[in-house]
């Protein structure tokens, strides 16, 4: 019966493990720039800074702009140069499931 117990044991542990690896692969890291009702009033100038993904997600009524970053160091490195113009930018994270939901934000100007 020990044997039993520590076989499952075992299989939860590895099981756990597992997970928590997949989670780590389904992470995508955005810097989050700003949030707007009105996406129309957006210049190209206010993401111009860098050549980045410029994505955004409607969430109720408000449009968030974000860039995609991929890996947290990247995304660390970036924010600061972001924060330059947008000073409340931030570190916000997606799996790979919620991303689906972001499209690409295209100026015209």
């Amino acid at each position: 019966m020990k044997k039993i117990f520590l076989f499952a044991l075992l299989l939860g542990s590895l099981n756990l493990f597992a997970q928590v690896e997949t989670v780590e692969e389904d992470t995508l890291y955005y810097i989050q720039l700003f949030s707007t009702q009105n996406p129309e009033l957006v210049r190209a100038e206010h993401l111009a800074m860098m050549d980045d993904e410029i994505v955004y997600e409607k969430e109720g009524d408000n449009y968030n702009i974000l860039v995609f970053c991929g890996l947290l160091e990247d995304a660390e490195t970036m924010l600061w140069t972001w924060q330059r113009a947008h000073k409340k930018a931030f570190i916000t994270i997606r799996n790979t499931k919620q991303a689906k939901g972001l499209y690409p934000f295209y100026t015209e100007n």
